[in-house]
């Protein structure tokens, strides 16, 4: 009973954010996301020490995440992000992102890619989200 005990609160402990993810989790790297109806590309730079650079439109933004370290029984990644400093310049949508928002994402995996939802139910989607081109993601 005790061992039962103990693997399941090491399950949990596993599929919850907590700190930076580890060595070759699947979000790590440089992803790209062209908005719909748009010719708008924002480009997400998820970092392995927990930060992350995000560029869409004018805006560069430095975050803070935290991701599930594996997909939840749901299928998807939670994803838990707090803006750190903004450049103050509007985004994709012609919105300023407040410095210190903090806002939780779902990472359903689709295609190589992510499907990025705001609910768990995955009913309110972007995406996907794919790897930026390699030339890209040579570049500082």
């Amino acid at each position: 009973m005790r061992t039962l005990f103990a693997f399941c609160l090491l399950l949990s402990a596993a599929a919850s954010p907590a700190g930076a993810p580890p060595a070759g989790h699947p979000l790590l790297g440089i992803w790209e996301l062209v908005l719909p109806g748009s010719k708008c590309v924002e480009t997400y730079d998820y970092r392995a020490d927990g930060s992350s650079r995000t560029a869409s439109a004018a805006e560069e933004t430095v975050t803070d995440y935290q991701v599930a370290t594996i997909p939840g029984a749901p299928g998807y990644y939670e994803l838990t992000v707090t803006i750190r400093s903004s450049n103050g310049k509007p985004d994709c949508s012609g919105q300023l992102t407040p410095v210190g928002k903090s806002f939780t994402l779902y990472l359903a995996p689709l295609r190589g890619g992510f499907l990025m939802c705001f609910d768990p139910a995955l009913q309110r989607c972007l995406g996907p989200i794919t790897r930026a081109p390699a030339a890209k993601a040579a570049s500082p």
